[in-house]
């Protein structure tokens, strides 16, 4: 077993305990809405579509659209909870892929679906960090770091998915196998 797999291992071993899972439930619920009450001004449609846009000119747009009408600021003061948010979603998403795992018995190699919450998150502090640095400096809007951003954006969402659709279906799985052993036992 090499280093990554140990890790995920370990990883797996102390995320997948039920409270845990509840108490990183809880931080992602109260970061997420953090996030929903600092972003409340601007449209929800309008940051996604600012999040995964491809282009330098929908994204310059967006802010100048922002800044005339003065909600550049409650963009700005989202990313002091935003970027631990990414950290708190992987690890909860982790943990309840754990949980799922453990539930329907899975051997050490589908810990490698551990990777999809923690490459969501990594993608996330990226595209964060890139934000703000174009943020911060607008005359450096240019198609590269726009469409770099906007990919990580992309993948980070399909990974959020992954992980969530995965965890469903292997919770459902250990529901419905728990059911069927209770009910031969009955």
């Amino acid at each position: 077993m090499d280093r990554s797999e140990r890790l995920l291992s370990r990883c797996r071993r102390s995320l997948g305990r039920p409270r845990v899972v509840v108490a990183l439930a809880l931080a992602f619920c109260a970061s997420q809405a953090a996030i929903v009450r600092l972003l409340r001004p601007l449209e929800g449609s309008a940051v996604f579509a600012l999040q995964t846009t491809l282009s330098a000119e929908e994204f310059a747009g967006t802010l100048r659209a922002w800044r005339d009408a003065g909600l550049l600021e409650a963009y700005w003061r989202h990313y002091a909870v935003d970027f631990v948010h990414p950290l708190i979603y992987g690890a909860f998403l982790a943990a309840l892929l754990s949980w799922a795992l453990d539930a329907n018995r899975k051997d050490e190699r589908s810990n490698r679906l551990l990777w999809l919450p923690i490459a969501a998150g990594l993608l996330d502090l990226f595209e964060n960090a890139v934000h703000v640095a174009l943020l911060a400096e607008p005359t450096r809007i240019s198609t590269l770091p726009v469409v770099a951003s906007g990919i990580a954006a992309i993948l980070k969402w399909g990974f959020v998915a992954a992980s969530l659709a995965i965890a469903v279906v292997l919770s459902w799985r250990a529901f419905r196998l728990r059911l069927a052993a209770h009910d031969r036992s009955v």
